[in-house]
């Protein structure tokens, strides 16, 4: 049925529903639930979109797979050593020469955390610090549930304490779009350098 636009009127129950929706840092949030319960400042803070320092390349990828799957893959960071040698991942002695993993259990998710000390830095280092030498390194993954993954490395020159908190400058978090951003980099005066990833994953249930 349509309407007849001289008459100025529409069928009553023709409408389009509305949801609550914010802007935020060149993200759109919008809230699919109770317009009521819609609270803006629940929303994650992403800094490094409106950082100047940081440098990055939206961008997303799709799985074929459970997105419960993909969690896990990305928290066992392990698998760096052997999927992504030419990244990433450097060399297998990733996987077995490390600090024991921290793992929190969070009330919005899990935080999990691993260094690797005294490391040749890994191809994807390299081109950011074309003259780096041996490192340390640490990746953490911090989990918002239901969606929104954060991974953080970061590289700081051997022995210079970074495990220690011996750092000039803290590194930003990262950022979520679609599914997932390449990642993001920056150096820090102290020759540390910080470089992150955000995955925001849309479950599929069927799978």
């Amino acid at each position: 049925m349509r309407a007849d636009p001289r008459a100025g009127q529409h069928p009553p129950k023709l409408g389009v529903r509305s949801y609550p929706v914010v802007e935020r840092d060149h993200l759109v949030w919008i809230w699919p639930g109770d317009p009521a319960l819609a609270d803006p400042a629940k929303i994650l803070d992403f800094p490094y979109l409106r950082d100047p320092n940081w440098r990055g390349k939206p961008d997303y990828m799709h799985y074929d797979a459970n997105y419960l799957l993909i969690v896990d893959n990305l928290s066992d960071f392990a698998h760096l050593a052997f999927v992504h040698t030419k990244t990433l991942g450097g060399s297998e002695e990733y996987a077995y020469k490390s600090k024991p993993t921290a793992i929190e259990r969070l009330e919005d998710g899990f935080r999990v955390e691993r260094w690797h000390m005294n490391a040749d830095s890994p191809p994807f280092h390299k081109k950011v610090v074309r003259e780096a030498g041996k490192v340390d390194r640490r990746n953490i993954a911090r989990m918002h549930v239901p969606g929104i993954f954060f991974m953080e490395t970061l590289f700081s020159p051997a022995g210079s304490g970074a495990d220690k908190g011996n750092l000039k400058e803290r590194s930003s978090t990262a950022t979520a779009s679609s599914s997932r951003r390449r990642p993001a980099s920056r150096r820090t005066s102290s020759g540390t350098t910080c470089t992150t990833t955000t995955c925001r994953i849309r479950p599929s249930p069927s799978r």
